[in-house]
């Protein structure tokens, strides 16, 4: 497996990102794999640094930002997590999501957000809040059975207008992410929207699990990228999926492995993710942070990207190898063989190396007789081509597009009639 180099010109602009713990062995396999951003998620929690009104404690955060800023990441921080004293909270209430409360001290959160950018200024951007759309990570209320009451898009826009202007005071460089939910709870969403709160700001970004169906010209992540850039405003200002992967019959739950009635799950696994950050792209998306090098709530390897023993599952293989392909690389078009691939294709400025990522969407069961000078390489970054592909991407370093369509095109007709 090779190892993919971002570089320093391209490193913010790198489509690849992740959730990961912050100790040295973590990190550095992240980088190794090809990894460039990472999302703090609840990692950079105000409960962690302010838990009564007059005691901060940046311990914690310090470390974790010098872990991240050692390993030379780009970073996606997490402003979220109040602390009880903050919110109107019941003191009975003490499940885990009680810190998802909706904010009632605003001023205090505006500075806490203030601070946390000021204190980090090497991260530029800042996603204000976790999946708001949801009542477990939203609370307004607690009803008379322990449920969350959903909080309003109405009080959620003062906080985020108030996260969005503390940031700012704090990093004049700073940018605000919206994770959005049109997908998830419409009617939450519209609300939120026709209280103005998309114009507050500077990065749209949604989450999306799926276990298939990626990577036709209108899959799921085009009907969910075409809901979030309904308005113009949307329409003119970067979309990142900050956070997804597997779900359904692929899906581990974030704590379990490989379904022993799945036994093809990890490679399943590793087609679908590498075919969701090539559909992310081809949508008009900057970037995708998968979710997650950790086991969710429990801080152990789990199977989206390791394996038990700590090793880098399929996954983690075939997301390096495209990383290795398409990095500092930009998207140039997607060009579809009459339903029976999807090209994908990518090149330089210059145009002096171009890849294309070959998508077949019907199983291709015999060998391909591509020109002997062309540079083709399986998911996994093995030279040459297995006789029987299946349904799994394979690359194409050197040719141009059209080259490639005519190549592939005839191939593809004779491996189906074969």
């Amino acid at each position: 497996m090779r190892k993919p180099v971002a570089t320093k010109a391209t490193r913010q602009q790198s489509p690849f990102g992740i959730h990961v713990r912050y100790g040295d062995a973590d990190l550095q396999m992240a980088k190794d794999l090809g990894y460039t951003w990472v999302r703090t998620l609840y990692h950079s929690n105000w409960n962690a640094v302010q838990p009564d009104k007059n005691t901060w404690n940046w311990d914690l955060l310090d470390w974790r930002f010098a872990q991240l800023q050692k390993y030379d990441f780009e970073v996606l921080g997490s402003v979220s997590g109040a602390p009880r004293w903050a919110t109107k909270v019941p003191d009975t209430y003490r499940a885990w999501n009680a810190m998802n409360y909706e904010v009632d001290d605003i001023p205090a959160w505006r500075e806490f957000s203030k601070r946390l950018a000021a204190r980090y200024k090497q991260v530029t951007f800042w996603k204000l809040w976790n999946e708001p759309y949801w009542p477990k990570f939203f609370l307004g209320g607690i009803d008379e059975h322990g449920q969350a009451i959903h909080g309003s898009p109405e009080h959620f826009k003062r906080m985020f207008e108030a996260a969005a202007k503390g940031i700012e005071e704090g990093n004049r460089k700073a940018q605000a992410v919206w994770n959005s939910g049109p997908h998830e709870n419409p009617e939450w969403h519209n609300r939120a929207v026709k209280a103005g709160l998309h114009r507050l700001a500077d990065v749209n970004a949604y989450h999306v699990y799926l276990s298939s169906g990626l990577g036709s010209p209108k899959d799921y992540i085009h009907e969910q990228s075409a809901l979030i850039r309904a308005n113009s405003l949307a329409r003119r200002r970067p979309l990142w999926l900050t956070e997804g992967g597997t779900a359904g019959v692929l899906s581990t739950n974030f704590k379990d492995f490989a379904p022993t009635s799945h036994p093809g799950a990890e490679s399943a696994k590793a087609t679908h993710i590498a075919r969701m950050y090539l559909s992310v792209l081809a949508n008009g998306g900057e970037r995708f942070f998968l979710y997650a090098h950790y086991g969710y709530g429990q801080w152990r390897n789990n199977y989206d990207n390791l394996h038990q023993d700590a090793t880098p599952s399929a996954i983690s293989i075939a997301v390096s190898n495209l990383a290795h392909h398409i990095e500092g690389l930009d998207f140039q078009e997607r060009r579809e063989l009459g339903g029976g691939a999807s090209l994908f294709f990518f090149t330089d400025a210059r145009r002096k190396r171009s890849v294309t990522v070959v998508m077949p969407h019907v199983p291709i069961v015999s060998a391909l007789d591509l020109p002997k000078e062309w540079l083709a390489r399986d998911l996994y970054g093995n030279s040459g081509l297995p006789n029987v592909i299946g349904t799994e991407l394979f690359f194409i370093e050197g040719p141009g597009l059209r080259a490639v369509t005519q190549v592939v095109r005839q191939e593809l007709s004779q491996s189906v009639e074969r």
